[in-house]
């Protein structure tokens, strides 16, 4: 017997499963959704059955793209990532007492305290400049500057184009930043596009 949870990012979706014992048993890559989440989810869900031996008695969700979806499902287990991250936090280290967690869009700075085999919240803050997480920031400047139409991107229907295509932007991006960041600035060599363009982006987070 399992319980699956979803963690529906602004760009991706995160899977775990745990037993009735409450031991991880399966975790999945995270996998982008474009925008889409729930076209993803489908996919997702079959990809997990055969991992595992036992019936899912029950799916929960948390994150910012999950947020209305108990508005059409109204008896969607759903709880917001300032319950959810603690809780997750403490289940892999019991005694954890700062968490950082980096998103796609918001980061968040958490203090835990214990009571017996209770978390309380103590402190937390969020990002409260631009860029946060950054990884929608970074994912949408790479398709301004290495394509030439980035609304031919959202028109490619086949999901897995997507990701290669995606695979393909991110590691030319790469490649040009480490080219630029192994050289001196003072050989006046031109920086690439990405790192110039990106910097106010990859500095604030």
């Amino acid at each position: 017997m399992y319980y699956v949870g979803f963690d529906i990012g602004s760009s991706s979706i995160h899977v775990a499963v745990i037993d009735e014992e409450g031991k991880l048993k399966y975790v999945k890559e995270s996998i982008p959704h474009f925008g889409v989440p729930l076209k993803r989810l489908p996919e997702i869900w079959e990809s997990i059955k055969p991992e595992l031996d036992g019936e899912i008695l029950s799916t929960s969700f948390t994150g910012i793209g999950a947020q209305l979806f108990n508005k059409v499902f109204p008896e969607l287990l759903f709880d917001y990532e300032s319950v959810t991250i603690p809780k997750g936090a403490s289940f892999l280290e019991p005694n954890v007492s700062y968490v950082f967690h980096i998103g796609a869009k918001d980061s968040y700075f958490l203090r835990l305290g214990h009571l017996k085999e209770k978390v309380n919240l103590l402190e937390w803050s969020a990002n409260s400049k631009c860029g946060g997480g950054s990884g929608i920031l970074v994912e949408k400047q790479l398709k301004r500057l290495y394509l030439k139409n980035d609304s031919e991107f959202f028109q490619i229907d086949d999901y897995s184009r997507k990701i290669e295509l995606m695979k393909k932007i991110y590691a030319q991006a790469e490649d040009e930043c480490c080219d630029s960041i192994r050289f001196d600035t003072r050989t006046k060599r031109r920086c690439s596009k990405a790192l110039f363009s990106c910097k106010i982006v990859f500095y604030s987070s």
